[in-house]
């Protein structure tokens, strides 16, 4: 399940959190939005958005903090 990504530390070029994501998801989009949060789209529709924050001094590495997914303009928010 996606919420196995939970703490997990990855490299801060997008790309691993990317692959990780798409084990789980059919992520038709993904983008880094800035400050460490990171953003995919499904293809329903639906947005996934990914906090992390930096594990070492350089920004090379990151651990995911939390997953959230939302209906485009719909307030129903899933946290996990």
């Amino acid at each position: 399940m996606v919420e196995d990504l939970i703490g997990q530390v990855l490299g801060n070029d997008g790309v691993e959190l990317r692959r990780a994501l798409e084990v789980y998801l059919n992520i038709s989009h993904f983008r880094h939005r800035g400050n460490f949060v990171f953003e995919a789209m499904l293809p329903e529709g639906k947005f996934v958005t990914v906090s992390t924050v930096p594990m070492d001094d350089e920004y090379e590495r990151i651990q995911v903090t939390s997953i959230t997914v939302a209906q485009q303009n719909n307030p129903d928010i899933t946290t996990i």
